[in-house]
Formats: C-alpha cells, sequence, structure tokens
C-alpha cells in the first residue's frame, strides 16, 4: 500500500507540476498578445483609449457584480436539481438580455445598467458554472485534472484577449458596440447548450 500512495503522489505532483508549466506558458502568451495589440494602436491613440476606459468605469457602476458569488452558488444548487445542459441554455438567454439592457442604457447611472450588469453576473454564472459542470461529466475519470486544467486556461486566455479587444472595440466605437459583439458569443452558449443536451442524452441512452 505504501508503494501505490508514493506512486499516486508522484503522479499527482507530476500532473500539478505539468500544469502549472502550461499555465504560465499561456499566461505569458496572453500578455504577449494583449501588449501587442495595446502596443499596434499607438501611442496617441493609447492615451485616447485609456481615458474613454477611465469614463466607462467611473460612470457605469458595479455593484451588482458583487452578488455573483452568492449567485454561483445558488447556480450550482440548479444545475444540481435540473441539468447543466438547461442552465447553460438559460444562461445563454439571460446573457442576451444582460447584453440588451446595458448596451441600450443611455450614458451615466440607469435602471437599465444596474438590471443589465446584475443579468451579465447571473448569466456569466450560469455558464461558467454548467460548462465546468459538462466537463467534469463527461471527460474520463483518468484525464478529468488534465482536461478541467486545459478548459481553465482556455478560458483564461479567452479572457485575457477579449478584454484588451473590449478596450479597442468601445474606444473605437462605443459600449453598444461592444454589447452587440458579445451578443454573438452569447449565442455560441446556446448552440452549445443544445449540443451538449443531445450528447449528455446519448451518452446515457449508450450507457
Amino acid at each position: 500500500p505504501d508503494g501505490e500512495i508514493r506512486e499516486l503522489r508522484d503522479a499527482l505532483l507530476d500532473m500539478a507540476f505539468d500544469h502549472a508549466i502550461r499555465g504560465a506558458a499561456v499566461g505569458f502568451l496572453a500578455a504577449l498578445a494583449v501588449a501587442g495589440l495595446w502596443r499596434a494602436v499607438g501611442r496617441t491613440r493609447r492615451a485616447e483609449l485609456a481615458e474613454a476606459a477611465g469614463r466607462q468605469l467611473h460612470e457605469r457602476p458595479r455593484r451588482p457584480m458583487m452578488a455573483t458569488g452568492v449567485i454561483a452558488a445558488l447556480v450550482g444548487l440548479a444545475v444540481d436539481r435540473t441539468s447543466a445542459a438547461a442552465v447553460l441554455a438559460a444562461g445563454g438567454v439571460v446573457l442576451l438580455f444582460a447584453l440588451f439592457f446595458s448596451g441600450m442604457s443611455p450614458e451615466g447611472t440607469s435602471h437599465s445598467i444596474f438590471g443589465g450588469l446584475f443579468l451579465l453576473g447571473l448569466g456569466w454564472s450560469m455558464a461558467t458554472v454548467a460548462a465546468a459542470t459538462l466537463v467534469a461529466q463527461q471527460a474520463p475519470l483518468s484525464s478529468l485534472t488534465q482536461v478541467q486544467g486545459t478548459a481553465d486556461l482556455v478560458m483564461s486566455l479567452a479572457a485575457a484577449v477579449g478584454g484588451g479587444a473590449s478596450g479597442v472595440i468601445v474606444g473605437e466605437y462605443s459600449f453598444s458596440t461592444l454589447a452587440g459583439f458579445a451578443a454573438l458569443f452569447a449565442l455560441v452558449a446556446l448552440v452549445a447548450a443544445v449540443y451538449a443536451g443531445r450528447l449528455v442524452r446519448r451518452t446515457a441512452l449508450a450507457g
């Protein structure tokens, strides 16, 4: 038993080290991508974008995002009681409503921007928790840690690139234009939910 425990511990340590190296590499590439994009716009435009981003953060309230942790716990309960695919689909719909309200809101504080940011936190929690559950359900137990680590790395890289691109879009166009682009990804979540639901049902029937 001691030998088996030692082998398992060594395997887990090797796996953790491997994921740490991959995470550092992807983080470095994400930083390079954001830095390259930021440098490509030029010094004058960078100053304009920074000023515009500062105004956006000052004018748009962020308090609704503080409830994200509580919402995530409630979403986890919803996934357990229903299905991850259904929650993912609902999250895509909620994100579309969030983008509509926030994108159409006037400048400054308004009821629509408060509602849009609240729905944004809710939809984000529903989509991420449901997607993580689907990954855990479908991945083989022998490679579950590797699959989850890869999914987290891809999500972090997408967030880094998306954050840099969002600043450019808001600076060059408007917040409403950014909401329109983001709506495309909400539609992708809906398509993924339909596909995941079919895959789960197919796997259940095969089992």
